[in-house]
């Protein structure tokens, strides 16, 4: 359902340099698409990952059902890097701390982006309230990039 109006972020669009706040928008492209959360929600969503499918002595995903989005599809991602692949719901890349699942999304006024490290369960999340930038997702992707390595130090 939709989030009420005093919790939502305001979308915006960069056009000729400049913010222009847009109404929320989204459309129905399931499996994908229209997901209405908080950060903080979110974050909970990833622990499930994280943690071995288990938050608050609770199991939500068996070992079975990780294994399986895990496990890299047949069907490789429109891109030229070999280290990626597609998993069940995750983007898999193989990285030098081991194997990362990801996920992003774009709608209209929101990106977003999400990645855990599978072996360590350290997991980062960025959201923003503009699209159309082109500079936004490899910021985001550093942004990632450091939150993972910050709590690998930690």
């Amino acid at each position: 359902s939709d989030l009420p109006g005093r919790d939502s972020a305001t979308s915006y669009r960069v056009s000729n340099g400049a913010a222009q706040e847009i109404p929320i928008v989204g459309y129905p492209d399931w499996p994908a698409g229209m997901i209405r959360t908080s950060a903080r929600d979110f974050a909970q969503f990833l622990k499930i990952f994280a943690n071995q499918g288990r938050v608050g002595g609770r199991e939500y995903l068996s070992r079975r059902t990780l294994d399986t989005i895990a496990t890299s599809d047949a069907v490789h991602p429109d891109t030229p890097d070999m280290a990626v692949h597609q998993g069940l719901i995750w983007i898999l890349t193989e990285t030098a701390h081991g194997l990362r699942a990801g996920h992003s999304g774009l709608e209209p006024g929101s990106n977003t982006r999400a990645g855990i490290e599978l072996k360590t369960g350290a997991a980062a999340l960025v959201f923003a309230n503009v699209a159309g930038n082109p500079a936004i997702v490899p910021f985001q992707q550093e942004i990632i990039a450091r939150l993972l390595d910050k709590a690998r130090q930690a």
